[in-house]
């Protein structure tokens, strides 16, 4: 049980960690980004570097209940149950985000295509 709670702390702590150096890479300034030069998130994007870390979070998870089987043949049903909503939740959210921008960028540019077609007047 011991070893359990010092890898609860661990991963806790390392979260933490990623946490604050992502947002020391994305700096947030009233709503809007500071560029700060072309660093790995603005490469990758914010939405496909949540992605990358819910893969490496699940694989982890998944080898640490492994790991969990092997030396207690047990699982915590619970908590596998919780983690795989909660990330599974996360991608949901994240897909209703881009869906939802996609459409408004394809509203804008159907409004802007109808204001071009209208100030060319009649051809011929």
């Amino acid at each position: 049980m011991p070893d359990l709670i010092a890898a609860c702390f661990i991963s806790f702590c390392l979260g933490v960690i990623a946490f604050t150096g992502i947002n020391r890479v994305v700096k947030v300034n009233h709503g809007k980004r500071q560029e700060t030069g072309k660093g790995l998130v603005e490469r990758i994007g914010v939405m496909n570097l949540i992605l990358i870390l819910v893969g490496i979070a699940l694989l982890a998870f998944t080898v640490a209940c492994i790991w969990m089987f092997v030396n207690y043949l047990s699982v915590p049903d619970t908590l596998i149950t919780c983690v795989f909503a909660t990330l599974g939740g996360e991608c949901g959210i994240m897909g209703w985000i881009k869906t939802n921008k996609d459409k408004r960028q394809d509203r804008a540019w159907k409004l802007e295509d109808m204001k071009g077609k209208g100030d060319d007047g009649p051809v011929g």
